[in-house]
Order: C-alpha cells, then sequence, then structure tokens
C-alpha cells in the first residue's frame, strides 16, 4: 500500500493540474470500490 501511494505521489508532480483532477476522481471512485471489494 505505501508503494503505491508512493507511485502515486510521483503520478501527481509529473501530471498537469488537468490530467490530475481526473486522475483523483477516478482513483477515488475506483478505489473506493476496491476497498469495498477488499473488506
Amino acid at each position: 500500500m505505501r508503494s503505491f501511494f508512493r507511485f502515486f505521489s510521483t503520478l501527481l508532480r509529473k501530471s498537469n493540474s488537468k490530467q490530475l483532477t481526473k486522475l483523483t476522481s477516478m482513483i477515488h471512485k475506483k478505489g473506493k470500490l476496491f476497498l469495498a471489494f477488499l473488506f
């Protein structure tokens, strides 16, 4: 899980703000589903 956040933070630095907001919203939605599936 920690490595994922490290990867995510590097992605954030590389991408511009528009891609960033799209990416975060997508990951937020899918992350919720993923966590719900896990637990």
